[in-house]
C-alpha cells in the first residue's frame, strides 16, 4: 500500500496543487473582499506558479490585483496582502506533512509485522 500512496503524493498531488491554487486563493480572498477591503490585492507566488495562476485568475471577481514573483517561495506557497491584512497559503507544506504521515504509517506497519 505504501508504494501506491507514495506515488500519489509524488505525482498526483503536486499536479492537483497547481490546478487548484487559484481556487484556494479565491477562497481566502473572498471574505476579505466582502468585508469591504478596498485596497488592491497583492499576490506573491513562486516563479513556477506565475503562468498557471495568471490563467486561473483571469476571470476573477475582483479586478484590482497584482501578481508578484518571489524566488524564495516553493511552488504551492502564496502570500496574499490586502492593505494591512496578510494571509499565507502553504499547500507545499501540507503535501510534506502528508508524505511524513504516510512514511510514519509505513514504519509503524513494518514494526507491527515484525513483532506480531
Amino acid at each position: 500500500m505504501e508504494p501506491l500512496l507514495q506515488e500519489l503524493i509524488e505525482k498526483l498531488l503536486p499536479d492537483l496543487v497547481v490546478q487548484t491554487l487559484g481556487q484556494k486563493i479565491m477562497e481566502e480572498l473572498r471574505p476579505l473582499i466582502e468585508d469591504g477591503a478596498e485596497a488592491p490585492v497583492e499576490i506573491t507566488v513562486a516563479p513556477a506558479s506565475l503562468a498557471a495562476l495568471e490563467h486561473q485568475l483571469a476571470g476573477a471577481e475582483f479586478s484590482a490585483f497584482e501578481i508578484r514573483e518571489e524566488p524564495s517561495l516553493a511552488e504551492g506557497q502564496v502570500f496574499l496582502r490586502i492593505g494591512h491584512i496578510e494571509r499565507q497559503i502553504d499547500m507545499t507544506g501540507a503535501l510534506d506533512r502528508i508524505a511524513q504521515a504516510v512514511g510514519s504509517l509505513n514504519a509503524l506497519n513494518e514494526r507491527t509485522l515484525k513483532h506480531a
